[in-house]
Parts: C-alpha cells; sequence; structure tokens
C-alpha cells in the first residue's frame, strides 16, 4: 500500500502537462460509478457497526431509521437533480454515496454529542473499518491520477495486436456480438445499467463479508481486489489499449452497413492485421483493457462468496455472469482481454490467501482448512505457477504471432483459461465449506464436505 501511495505522488510530483491538478483528479476518480459503490459501502458499514452498540431493540429501531431516512434523500436527491451526460444507474449511485455519507456523519455527531453512544464505540467501528478497507482506498483515491500518467506516457496502444488475437479464433467476437445484440432492447437495458454495477457489487460482498463477522474472508477479498487494482494498472502501463469500439469504431456502425461503411469497415480489419502492431490512442481515452479487470474482479468476488457460503455464492452469481457479459456487449474489451483475467485473477486470489493465512489476526475465525497439506500443498502451489507461467508465455507468443490458425489459437485460449483455472480450484479447494445457519442463536456451524 505505500509503495502504491509515493508511487502515485512520485507519479504526480512529475509534472506531467495533461494531468491537472491532483484534487481534481481525485475528485474524478471518487466520483465514477465503480468509487461510488465502494463510498457508499464504507459509510453503510461504519454505521452499521456504531448503531450495534445499541441494546438490540433500540438497535433494530436505529437502523431501520436510518436506512428508511437515507433512502429517501438518494431518491429525492435522484429524482430532483440530473447532472448532464449522466446516465440515471450512475446518478442513483453516486446520489446513494453523497447520502450514505452525509447521514452517517451526522448519526456520528448526533449520537456520540448527546451520548447515546459513547466515543470509543464510534473510534472503534471507524479503526475497523480503515484497517480492513484501508488498502483499497488509498486505490481508489490513486487510480485515476495513475491512469491519467498511463495516458500520457502511452500515445500508442496495442489494439492491433489485440484484434489479431482475436480474429485468430476464426471469427471476430466483438463484431459478431455487436451484431447480435444490435437492435435487441433488453441487450441494451443489461448493458446499460448492469455495467456500471461492479463497484457496487463488490463493495457490497465485502460489507456482507465484514458485517456477518467473517473477518478473514473479508480480509482476503478486499486483499486480492487490491493485488488485481494495483497489479492492473502495471499491465495497462505494459499493454495499453483502449478497446473495440474505441480503436475501431467502423465496425460499429448502424445494421446493415451500407456499402460504404462495409468497405471501412473491411480496410480497417486489413490494416490492423497487415500494418503497424500500435496505433494513435487518443488523449483522453483510458488504457483499462487487457487484462479485464472487470472480469478479474468479478472471479474475485464470485470466490470469495463461494468459499464463504454456498447459497450466497449463487445469489451473486447472476450479477458476476452480469458483469462478465456486459463486458463484451459493449464492446470494450476484446475476447483475449477475458481470457487474460482468469490467471491474472488466479495470481491475485493465491497472493491474498497465502497472506491472510500466514497472518492470522487474533479473535478472526480462521479460514476454512484447504484440502492439500504438507508436501501435496506444495506441490500444487508449484503446479499453479507453473500453470500461471505456461498461460503467460501463451499470451506472449499467441501475441507476436497472431494472426494465428483457429486451431493454435484456440489451444492457447485452452492452456491460458484451462491450466490456471485447474490448477487454482485445485490449491484452493476447502476440505469444509462454513455455510453457517441463518438462525439467531449461536447454533453449531452446518459443514458439507467440499
Amino acid at each position: 500500500m505505500g509503495v502504491f501511495i509515493a508511487a502515485t505522488a512520485l507519479g504526480v510530483a512529475s509534472g506531467d502537462a495533461s494531468i491537472g491538478p491532483i484534487n481534481v483528479e481525485v475528485h474524478y476518480q471518487l466520483a465514477s460509478a465503480f468509487c461510488a459503490g465502494w463510498i457508499a459501502a464504507l459509510a453503510g458499514v461504519f454505521g452499521t457497526l456504531l448503531l450495534r452498540s445499541f441494546p438490540s431493540p433500540a438497535r433494530h429501531r436505529w437502523i431501520g431509521g436510518w436506512l428508511a431516512f437515507t433512502t429517501l434523500a438518494a431518491l429525492a436527491l435522484f429524482l430532483t437533480v440530473r447532472p448532464p451526460q449522466a446516465i440515471p444507474i450512475t446518478r442513483l449511485l453516486e446520489a446513494s454515496a453523497l447520502c450514505v455519507n452525509v447521514t452517517t456523519a451526522l448519526l456520528t455527531l448526533f449520537l456520540t454529542v448527546a451520548g447515546l453512544v459513547p466515543l470509543r464505540a464510534a473510534w472503534t467501528a471507524a479503526l475497523s473499518v480503515g484497517l480492513l478497507w484501508g488498502p483499497l482506498v488509498t486505490f481508489l483515491a490513486g487510480s485515476g491520477v495513475w491512469m491519467l500518467i498511463i495516458i500520457a506516457r502511452s500515445p500508442q496502444v496495442w489494439d492491433p495486436v489485440l484484434l489479431r488475437m482475436d480474429l485468430s479464433l476464426g471469427f471476430s467476437p466483438s463484431e459478431a456480438i455487436f451484431a447480435w445484440g444490435y437492435g435487441l432492447r433488453w441487450v441494451e437495458l443489461v448493458s446499460t445499467y448492469g455495467y456500471p454495477l461492479l463497484g457496487a457489487f463488490i463493495a457490497a460482498v465485502a460489507a456482507r463479508l465484514h458485517l456477518t463477522g467473517a473477518t478473514a474472508h473479508a480480509r482476503r477479498f478486499l486483499a486480492a481486489t487490491y493485488y488485481a487494482g494495483v497489479l492492473g494498472l502495471v499491465c495497462y502501463a505494459l499493454v495499453p489499449a483502449i478497446g473495440p469500439i474505441n480503436a475501431f469504431p467502423s465496425f460499429f456502425a448502424s445494421l446493415p452497413m451500407t456499402p460504404a461503411q462495409l468497405e471501412l469497415a473491411t480496410a480497417t480489419r486489413d490494416l490492423a492485421l497487415h500494418g503497424p502492431e500500435r496505433i494513435a490512442g487518443g488523449a483522453v481515452i483510458a488504457r483499462n483493457v487487457m487484462p479485464s479487470l472487470h472480469v478479474a474482479f468479478t472471479l474475485i468476488t464470485l470466490a470469495a462468496a463461494w468459499s464463504w457460503r454456498r447459497k450466497f455464492f449463487w445469489c451473486c452469481l447472476p450479477v458476476g455472469i452480469v458483469q462478465i457479459a456486459t463486458t463484451l456487449t459493449i464492446c470494450v474489451h476484446y475476447v483475449v482481454d477475458l481470457f487474460a483475467a482468469v490467471p491474472f485473477a488466479a495470481l491475485c486470489w493465491w497472493l491474498a490467501d497465502r497472506g491472510v493465512r500466514a497472518t492470522q489476526h487474533v479473535g478472526d475465525k480462521p479460514l476454512p482448512a484447504l484440502a492439500l497439506g504438507g508436501e501435496a500443498l506444495v506441490a500444487g502451489n508449484r503446479a499453479l505457477w507453473v500453470a500461471l507461467a505456461a498461460a503467460t508465455v501463451a499470451l506472449v507468443v499467441w501475441g507476436c504471432l497472431a494472426p494465428l490458425p483457429p486451431g493454435v489459437a484456440w489451444a492457447l485460449s485452452g492452456l491460458v483459461v484451462g491450466a490456471p483455472a485447474w490448477a487454482s480450484l485445485r490449491v484452493n479447494r476447502q476440505v469444509f465449506c462454513c455455510d453457517v445457519a441463518t438462525s439467531a442463536s449461536n447454533s453449531t456451524p452446518r459443514t458439507t464436505v467440499n
């Protein structure tokens, strides 16, 4: 975390002309739909922990009243204030984040000043949130600045290479998906309202884990998310790309295409296949394509839900499927970006899991035991690293030699996705799943063999 903060400060201090004042860039980042969900969750968790210091009957009344007032305030703000160029889902997320923070701050001030809640309870709640969510806060605050630095340092992008890798599969996935979804109202609605929910989705899962006392699960999940975010920025600096809809807009004209549009799309495709490997990326388009963090974050979130409670996983799965599918329906990612997200997510989860298991905090319920132990676990970890290395080499070879025959490309894609997925599932397989019954009493956890 400290390295990321220092690097962000160094990047801002570099004085690049295309990067605005630090307060403007941080505000721009925190006002995004992705961060709005996190901000609302942070304030919501703090307020809930604060109100838990009340006795049981009063606690429920206070929490219910606070949530009702916050919901009404957010809806009123959403319905009355309509910033230009903001879609409804983004406005709703931003209104919710603002109202949760304001009402939580007022609630904390009132309860502590009135003596209804001791100041120590407020400090305890703030410390609990800060220690668990702190690294993510530094990433959210600094990632926007880093993205602008990457844009400034990467005037050219590698989209032609990524397109060649996609075309090696025997067709153009982005164009095929665009043609399939064009004119379908439900696809447009799911894409428009589903894609921006990623931040709220993963923040809600983290909040659920935190508030139910699954602190070790929450710490592992938040650590894996932090690793994915920071390492993702490193990947974006190494392989800057802007996505098919931004790099090749001629592929996504209104259907049916006119002869002139078809000719332009064909010429663009030929140029991408046989022309330079890099093209101009534009001065304001984010280089956040390879790998797809939308997919990586979603896979990590679903892994956290599965590891904690199976029922919770099945509730999260539909939202996760929407997150992954919409990366393609809105044509912001190549299919190869999704392939690369699998070994990337496996790496981040492994780092977080081993870190949390090695530094178990006092009072935390331990994570479920792993099925592999001793020499078998060492061998499994070795196999995972071999799989990750093989996936990385396969991606590099694929990119260097693309376009490849479809048979070769599909074989490489199977290696990129299949080997790390199999090795990760084997290494992280648990002996038991902690599917605790949801009764009010402290009943014995119901365990089932994984």
